[in-house]
């Protein structure tokens, strides 16, 4: 089911329009953006429609808008007295008080509190684009959680999402907390029971980090440059007529300067200035293939990739430098302590929760039939013989034992475990205990998750040494760079791993090699 038709089985409703499910989101969330919107794809893959959708609310006098703090273009939207009216009597009582909605909660005021609030409630949005979403979820703000009968103040998340599998308790990073902070939001949570016993299997703790990269002041939004394009088509298309010859993008831009055209003058400055921005990327590109290139501009549902990408840097730099090192301190045994016996802790990028949540929420996306298909493509066909566990604690010769999820597992001892390494700090730091302290040569795979290949690469050189161990020979380890892509089409998937040569080393595509007879699993490279 997708967003809509879950409110309706949530709710008993027979029906609901659009805007009475966006009128829900922000009751919900408190307030919402544009962006936001779009990223739930209740309205399609555009902006536009959802654009519409919130302004016909606000025209009917059910919303209102403010802009964020700092920022003359970004507007959000909280419920008018209207539209809280039409949810009470839409929904009912009891439906809302199930779902924790509370209609008279409002955004914070302050200009440092508000974009916080804003920037909480990606997660919220993201997850309700889960295509597998059976379960309507419930999101509080600013929700106490109990850690023990001695404090007389009850510490407070940014917010708490729970999905009907798990509840998960989000921390809300705009990056402007120190290490002292981070550490005592984490140590608070380590107070109470949250994550021991049985419980450590129903709450995650996630940080969401949310980066800021300064606009280009040629950068104009996609639909805007749709638009540009599609004028440029046209007077591209004058200009070969005019001409009698083709040309290409580079050609097309070189007559801003020259050529005094009548058909030239439909562009403005603005607009060559943008074109040759485009050019300096695509310049080769022909007019029938620039047609094609105006449609990826109209689906403005994300930002720019090269923004994306300074984002990804930012929030790399942020992982590293300040959760990486909470992990290996010393002073942190009680969470590694915990990670270890299966605690998660999840540290996400804002600008790619979609794109990420379904490695990280592994019921509410049914990961587990993703990995099958994964498996089954990376050359794995008889998974009959094979059982999952979504959770497995496992015991060497000395009695330690060792936690790991997504586990399958033969009858012969083999082993194939999948985890992210790099956001979620338990996977990372649960494959690393046991590379290095475990003391039976198993036979094990790990599939292990990653954002790009530097992730591998810095993975595998910070455990050199572990890998020496003798115990480590029987160990397979392959890497698959995380994408909405990838867990959507699996079938399309690049595993590589790395292979030791008498000049270094290489990386390799590869595929699973099983011998059930002799029971042995192997990676082999993957030939085209």
């Amino acid at each position: 089911m997708n967003l809509k038709d879950t409110l309706l089985h949530e709710s008993g409703l027979l029906s609901l329009s659009q805007g009475d499910c966006d009128l829900f989101l922000i009751s919900q969330a408190n307030a919402i953006t544009y962006r936001q919107l779009a990223v739930t794809k209740l309205h399609g893959n555009t902006f536009a429609s959802g654009r519409l959708s919130i302004k016909n609310l606000e025209k009917e006098g059910y919303v209102a808008s403010k802009y964020l703090p700092g920022n003359a273009r970004e507007k959000y939207y909280v419920l008018a007295a209207k539209g809280r009216k039409r949810i009470e009597r839409l929904f009912g009582g009891s439906f809302l008080k199930r779902m924790s909605v509370q209609l008279e909660k409002r955004p914070p005021l302050s200009h440092q509190q508000l974009p916080h609030r804003i920037h909480t409630g990606d997660m919220y949005f993201a997850y309700l684009s889960n295509p597998s979403m059976d379960r309507f979820p419930i999101w509080q703000s600013e929700v106490s959680y109990a850690i023990s009968l001695n404090e007389t103040v009850s510490p407070r998340c940014d917010a708490l999402l729970q999905s009907g599998y798990q509840n998960y308790y989000i921390e809300q990073d705009d990056g402007t907390q120190g290490d002292a902070v981070l550490k005592v939001k984490i140590h608070q949570y380590l107070k109470g029971d949250l994550f021991l016993g049985k419980k450590v299997f129903m709450n995650v703790l996630v940080f969401t980090i949310h980066t800021n990269v300064r606009e280009r002041p040629t950068c104009k939004p996609s639909f805007s440059v749709y638009r540009i394009l599609l004028k440029a088509i046209r007077v591209w298309n004058a200009l070969e007529k005019e001409l009698g010859q083709p040309l290409n993008f580079n050609a097309f831009c070189m007559q801003f300067e020259d050529n005094s055209s009548p058909n030239l003058l439909h562009l403005s400055q603005n607009d060559r200035n943008i074109l040759q921005n485009i050019c300096y990327q695509h310049p080769s590109l022909s007019l029938d293939e620039v047609k094609l290139l105006k449609n990826t501009f109209l689906y403005d549902t994300t930002q720019k990739e090269n923004q994306r990408m300074e984002q990804d840097l930012l929030f790399s730099k942020r992982l590293r430098t300040k959760f990486y090192p909470i992990i290996d301190s010393k002073e942190q045994s009680i969470l590694c302590y915990r990670i270890r016996s299966g605690m998660r802790l999840c540290v996400l990028p804002n600008h790619r929760l979609p794109d990420y949540l379904p490695f990280s929420l592994f019921q509410e996306y049914h990961f587990s039939a993703f990995l099958e298909k994964l498996l089954f493509h990376m050359g794995l066909h008889d998974l009959a013989s094979w059982s999952y566990s979504a959770y497995k604690t496992l015991s060497d010769n000395y009695n330690k034992s060792f936690s790991f999820y997504n586990v399958f597992s033969t009858e012969s001892g083999i082993r194939i475990i999948a985890e992210d390494i790099v956001h979620d700090l338990g996977g990372r730091e649960r494959v690393r205990y046991y590379l290095a302290s475990h003391t039976h040569p198993d036979k094990f795979l790990f599939l292990l998750f990653v954002a790009t290949r530097e992730d591998a690469v810095l993975f595998l050189n910070q455990l050199n040494e572990t890998f020496a161990r003798k115990e480590n020979q029987t160990i397979n380890i392959c890497f698959l760079d995380k994408s909405a892509s990838l867990f959507e089409h699996p079938e399309s998937q690049y595993a590589y791993f790395q292979k030791k040569i008498p000049a270094g080393s290489l990386w390799l595509p590869c595929l699973l090699d099983y011998d059930p007879y002799f029971g042995e699993l192997n990676l082999i490279e993957r030939r085209v």
